[in-house]
């Protein structure tokens, strides 16, 4: 990964992974990467197997997966990079709740 982006700053920090923003080194366009640790996961070959399924997908309302990279410790999804935060502070934030 750190051939072709250049790590920005942390945006998120979870239990189980932390996200970035980056830079495409060729493109100059900004990124989220979202960096999880495989021995935080419970079977490390399943995950990859599954999320190279997700690289595949497109839909308008999902965000898309760009690249997958993986070394000895980590995972990293680079993913559109989306303004305004995540969707469940968006959601907490709205007056009027949903009844479901």
């Amino acid at each position: 990964m750190q051939d072709d982006y250049k790590t920005l700053t942390l945006i998120g920090d979870e239990s189980f992974s932390k996200v970035r923003t980056v830079t495409n080194k060729k493109t100059g366009v900004t990124r989220v990467v979202r960096i999880i640790k495989k021995e935080e996961l419970y079977k490390p070959l399943l995950f990859d197997k599954k999320f190279n399924n997700f690289k595949a997908l497109e839909h308008p309302n999902l965000n898309k997966i760009i690249d997958i990279y993986d070394d000895t410790l980590n995972y990293y999804f680079v993913s559109d990079f989306i303004k305004g935060g995540d969707l469940f502070t968006s959601l907490s934030k709205r007056k009027n709740r949903f009844t479901e």
